[in-house]
């Protein structure tokens, strides 16, 4: 594993096909996970759906291509800014280890310079 996310993760559209089948959260919408959105956004893909199957009176036809059609942008918004979060938390972490002040041992090593911990603790 490389330790950061890929630039571009998954995404597909619509998110169903005809009348039969339907993807909701990460599996129509897979985002990074510094933001801290994912969850929510699949349960908001539920209240969505719910709400337009009540507009739809259940018609399964209607009520997956307006979910894919109305969903979508908002779906693409969350992902984006999930994406934007992780770069700017990476470019804050790198400008913070730069300047040195990365760990408590990084700061606090001039304290103990020359002595050991363990002879300090009588161990």
């Amino acid at each position: 594993m490389c330790g950061r996310p890929a630039s571009s993760l998954p995404q597909c559209w619509p998110y169903h096909y005809e009348d039969n089948v339907l993807i909701l959260g990460d599996a129509a919408h897979a985002m990074v996970p510094f933001y801290g959105q994912g969850m929510n956004a699949g349960f908001q893909d539920v209240l969505v759906l719910d709400r337009i199957l009540d507009e739809t009176q259940g018609d399964l036809s209607k009520a997956l291509a307006t979910y894919s059609a109305r969903r979508h942008p908002d779906a693409i918004a969350i992902c984006d800014l999930a994406m934007y979060n992780y770069v700017e938390m990476r470019s804050k972490a790198r400008r913070h280890r730069s300047r040195g002040k990365g760990t408590a041992v990084t700061r606090t090593d001039h304290l103990f310079a020359g002595r050991s911990l363990l002879a300090a603790e009588g161990a």
